[in-house]
């Protein structure tokens, strides 16, 4: 879990979000109000959207939440269910007090025996989409999304 969470106001343009992002190298940027959660934006939300103008209360979802003492059985299966990848940890204030990705959870799996058995077959797709040359790339993207393919 990544304790130093960097949090955005939900008054904030999406240029500032954006810029966040790039600025700290992450995928997905919490919003806050009065240090509460209030939703969450993401990069594919924009590559979605098409555009990077607005503010992001118009743009935000309200993510699944976990808190401290969760189970990692439970973050993951939030991130199965929503298709987003990264949880924000909250506490019962609703206050973020860290946030848990997809990679942090393979980062700490890496050193489990069970882990290290696995192979490539065990967890492969064994399904296609594909994309045409010619498709347009919204299409492309409304497929990444329903299949949850990054």
């Amino acid at each position: 879990m990544n304790r130093g969470v960097i949090t955005i106001r939900k008054g904030e343009s999406l240029r500032k979000a954006i810029s966040l992002m790039e600025e700290n190298d992450i995928k997905e940027l919490p919003v806050v109000e009065d240090s509460k959660l209030v939703g969450m934006i993401t990069l594919y939300d924009f590559l979605y959207l098409g555009k990077i103008s607005g503010k992001v209360e118009n743009f935000m979802f309200f993510p699944p939440t976990v808190g401290p003492k969760d189970s990692i059985s439970k973050v993951l299966d939030l991130i199965l269910m929503s298709g987003v990848e990264a949880i924000p940890v909250v506490d019962k204030k609703r206050r973020v007090v860290g946030i848990i990705s997809e990679y942090d959870i393979l980062k700490s799996f890496k050193e489990s025996l069970k882990f290290r058995k696995l192979r490539a077959r065990d967890v492969m797709r064994k399904s296609i989409t594909p994309v045409k040359p010619k498709d347009r790339i919204g299409k492309a993207l409304r497929l990444m999304q329903f299949h949850r393919i990054d």
